[in-house]
């Protein structure tokens, strides 16, 4: 099972955290922080481009084409989200 935590939680994990014996550079986390949010954005825009894609007449097969998986693993991946 997938674990998310609110930025907030993670602030307050890393506040909780053992001492360390060498410093932790915050902006390391950070960065972690801004990609997986990135990441959560990129996802929810391919889902919208394939739901849109496929309301225009796009079949599974060039789906899966274009993203490099078979058009089973694209439907599988993405069908729930139209």
């Amino acid at each position: 099972m997938k674990t998310t935590h609110s930025d907030e939680e993670l602030a307050k994990l890393y506040e909780q955290g053992p001492d360390l014996p060498h410093q932790i550079n915050p902006t390391d986390l950070l960065a972690i922080m801004e990609a997986k949010n990135a990441q959560a954005k990129a996802d929810l825009m391919m889902r919208q481009a394939v739901a849109n894609a496929r309301e225009n007449g796009v079949t599974w097969q060039q789906v899966g084409d274009i993203l490099g998986v078979t058009r089973q693993a694209a439907h599988s991946k993405y069908a729930h989200a139209i």
